[in-house]
C-alpha cells in the first residue's frame, strides 16, 4: 500500500495544470492574441481588390478629419473601426 505522503504531489500537480490552463487562455487564446495570429497570415492586398466581409491587411496613410478615435480591442489611436 501506498503511504498518504506519497499522494501530497497531486494537488500540486492539479494546481499546476490549473495555472498552465488559466495563462494559456489569458495569453494565448485571448481574443486580441487570436486576431493578431490571423492578421498575421493575411495577404496584402491592394484596396480596390478588397471584399467585404474579407480579412487582410491594408497599408497606407489616412488624414484624419476629426479627431481620433481609440480602437477597443488595441487601445491604439484610430480613424475607424467596426464591431460586430
Amino acid at each position: 500500500m501506498l503511504k498518504q505522503s506519497q499522494y501530497a504531489f497531486i494537488p500540486l500537480i492539479i494546481i499546476i495544470l490549473f495555472l498552465i490552463a488559466f495563462f494559456a487562455k489569458m495569453f494565448f487564446f485571448s481574443k486580441k492574441a487570436v486576431v493578431k495570429r490571423k492578421l498575421k497570415k493575411t495577404p496584402h492586398i491592394k484596396i480596390e481588390h478588397f471584399k467585404n466581409g474579407q480579412t487582410a491587411k491594408i497599408i497606407g496613410r489616412v488624414e484624419c478629419i476629426d479627431e481620433l478615435l481609440i480602437a477597443p480591442l488595441s487601445g491604439r489611436k484610430c480613424v475607424y473601426y467596426y464591431i460586430i
